[in-house]
């Protein structure tokens, strides 16, 4: 991938261009948490000729929705979306297949304010919910609402004999892990597992 860094006033652009030969992205956020300023993500594909079988298909999971939206990778596709807000991943593209797209970001000042980034006990009741499906909150329930499938992402994209598996996996875990220490924070996983699960009651 090449990557150029440029910047006018307070406005930071990042544009990355990638060919893909075979491999995967894992699910995650484009701004996970600060010091990243991200707020904005635009993917634009150049992929000639792709067919669903060559996989590589970026793939769209807003909080608590149904399962994800899937958008092929094909020629003169554009799609834009909060980096804060939208866990997204990319399936295993097939190792004879190419994925070819840029992918710009917009940085701002006004991303992970203390309300983005501070999880506290006020939210965690049902009536939070509406508001987490809004808010960059989101991003510290992610891993413990998806763990089954951050795993599975994981394994798609190193391979579970790998290192870089084993090392991806301890570090899900250690953010997992004391988060659900935490008595209250379980239950309201559990509570949000079951709203996953039966969309009719949010």
């Amino acid at each position: 991938p090449l990557t150029t860094r440029f910047g006018h006033g307070s406005v930071t652009v990042t544009v990355k261009m990638q060919i893909n030969e075979g491999g995967a992205f894992p699910w995650h956020y484009d701004n996970p948490a600060p010091p990243n300023k991200r707020k904005v993500t635009i993917a634009v594909y150049l992929t000639s000729n792709w067919q669903a079988a060559d996989g590589g298909a970026l793939e769209l999971w807003p909080f608590l929705a149904p399962p994800p939206t899937s958008i092929a990778p094909r020629m003169n596709t554009v799609v834009i979306f909060r980096s804060d807000l939208v866990l997204h991943r990319v399936e295993k593209l097939k190792p004879t297949a190419r994925r070819t797209c840029f992918t710009i970001w917009f940085d701002s000042d006004n991303v992970n304010h203390d309300e983005d980034v501070n999880l506290r006990e006020k939210h965690l009741v049902q009536t939070s919910v509406p508001h987490l499906r809004r808010s960059p909150l989101q991003r510290s329930l992610s891993r413990l609402l998806y763990d089954a499938e951050y795993r599975s992402s994981l394994s798609e994209c190193f391979g579970e004999a790998s290192r870089e598996y084993a090392i991806s996996i301890k570090l899900h875990d250690a953010h997992c892990a004391p988060l659900l220490k935490n008595a209250k924070l379980a239950e309201f996983v559990a509570l949000l597992r079951s709203l996953q699960a039966d969309p009719i009651k949010t």
